[in-house]
């Protein structure tokens, strides 16, 4: 009805929900009420203690409502009152019930993309062979099996990374699905790509941490860093974070573009 706060569900307790939810109560304030639902008994359930109390101090100080071990089983689009959603919820203790929320925003698991209809097991498309036969070396949840070099298995010529990746033997990734694990590896493919192409030796994946950064709104941020256990929040894990990416644009341009627009937004408080 008129007047009334418009009802925000974010599905997922992990970073990326944690993100959304604090960047929307952020932006947002009084406008909107905004609610984490997630199955697990904790958000950031992987993520250090520090930065998890630091994430839930963000969200109370925006007004998050957190619904812990609480499973949507079904979404339903209403037809009546705006066409608001119904979602059917099941908590262990509470029980089942259907809430109804305005937007519902899905950061909650993943998996990898089918293999396309056009590629066959000869790897060009118009192959011979059946969509399962892709000449990708897949494991049971889809991803690409690779070796340590990060070339795919049973391939010379073709690399994976990021989070569609998986090391030959495990059944998932040993890292986390963050860019900071992508960029990483991004640098061990460029160079064993050129190192494939001039016949010399391929480099093996070391994977550096180089600890965990975390948006909690435009000035608010949590860091952990490997370095005696250094945590920090609030606006100078927030102003090193955005260094952090600022660092990674790929050119000068884009470097120039990004500072200034964060500086912009920083100094006319928005």
């Amino acid at each position: 009805g008129e007047g009334r706060r418009p009802k925000l569900a974010v599905v997922g307790g992990g970073v990326n929900g944690v993100e959304l939810a604090a960047s929307l109560a952020d932006r947002c304030g009084d406008q909107a009420l905004v609610q984490v639902i997630t199955p697990g008994e904790d958000i950031l359930e992987s993520y250090p203690k520090d930065q998890r109390r630091n994430a839930w101090n963000a969200l109370s100080a925006g007004g998050v409502e957190v619904r812990l071990g609480t499973k949507v089983r079904k979404i339903e689009k209403g037809a009546e009152d705006g066409g608001r959603y119904r979602l059917s919820v099941e908590n262990a203790e509470c029980g089942e019930e259907v809430v109804e929320v305005d937007k519902v925003l899905w950061t909650a698991g993943q998996k990898p993309s089918p293999i396309p209809e056009g590629v066959r097991e000869s790897g060009a498309p118009g192959g011979s062979g059946s969509p399962e036969s892709s000449f990708f070396t897949r494991n049971e949840s889809g991803n690409v099996v690779t070796d340590e070099n990060l070339r795919m298995v049973d391939s010379s010529y073709v690399f994976a990374l990021g989070d569609i990746a998986v090391l030959a033997g495990e059944k998932e990734s040993k890292y986390a699905f963050t860019a900071q694990v992508a960029f990483q590896q991004s640098d061990y493919v460029a160079w064993n790509v050129w190192s494939t192409i001039n016949n010399q030796p391929l480099l093996p994946f070391q994977y550096q941490h180089l600890g965990d950064m975390m948006s909690l709104g435009q000035s608010e941020a949590t860091v952990a860093l490997p370095i005696g256990g250094l945590n920090l929040t609030g606006l100078p894990a927030s102003l090193l974070r955005k260094t952090a990416y600022i660092y990674r644009m790929p050119t000068l341009e884009y470097t120039a573009r990004l500072g200034f627009n964060w500086a912009s937004k920083l100094l006319m408080g928005k």
